[in-house]
């Protein structure tokens, strides 16, 4: 109870406690959704498509905020996709990756890209940096002098001096482990919501009632 009353405190929420989730406004609701992700989820990895989507301006600096507080002071690793982000958001990350049809473009910082973009001649005093990433990728030509740029040069992405991502080569976890870490994941996602699986059951047996009548 104490860590969901944390969580609310972080978020902003504890007010709104006892508020229905429709009668939140849309910042508020993202806000609430990253809470439940941050209190059901045991691994401290958080996974987000497109958290700052929809929002105003203010949302969507909040949004980013608490992301930071929770990586960088309870420990969290997050990535997100953002779609476009302003330069404010842009350069809130530690570590960017731009991708082009399925392929690394490059791992950096946001201060390193920029710097990249600025050498290379674009403007990014009167477009923000999203802007003109898309224009550099849209080119082949460019796209691919830009990824040669960063794998040659093993741009480091944040202030721990780790090397670029193709450094780190993926461990291999055996197929039964695979099997038996996402079967316990998924019995503790369904126990904890012991309706669910009397639910299921019921609608088994009616069905099957239905059927043999």
């Amino acid at each position: 109870e104490a860590f969901i009353e944390a969580i609310l405190e972080l978020l902003k929420l504890s007010e709104h406690a006892n508020t229905r989730s429709q009668d939140l406004s849309g910042g508020q609701r993202k806000r609430l959704a990253l809470a439940v992700d941050v209190i059901l989820t045991e691994a401290r990895v958080l996974l987000l498509d497109e958290c700052t989507s929809g929002l105003s301006a203010a949302d969507s600096a909040e949004i980013i905020k608490v992301l930071k507080m929770l990586a960088h002071e309870w420990g969290y690793t997050i990535i997100a996709t953002i779609h476009q982000p302003r330069r404010s958001i842009f350069e809130s990350f530690d570590s960017v990756l731009l991708m082009r049809n399925g392929r690394k473009v490059a791992h950096a910082s946001p201060e390193a890209i920029s710097q990249y973009l600025q050498a290379h001649g674009v403007d990014i005093t009167h477009m923000s940096v999203s802007e003109a990433m898309l224009e550099q990728t849209d080119d082949d030509e460019r796209a691919e002098a830009m990824t040669s740029f960063f794998r040659d040069h093993q741009v480091e992405y944040h202030e721990g001096g780790a090397g670029d991502m193709d450094a780190f080569t993926p461990a291999h976890v055996p197929y039964w482990v695979q099997v038996a870490v996402l079967g316990a994941r998924d019995l503790r996602v369904r126990m904890r919501t012991l309706a669910l699986p009397i639910i299921y059951f019921f609608q088994l047996m009616f069905g099957a009632v239905l059927i043999g009548l």
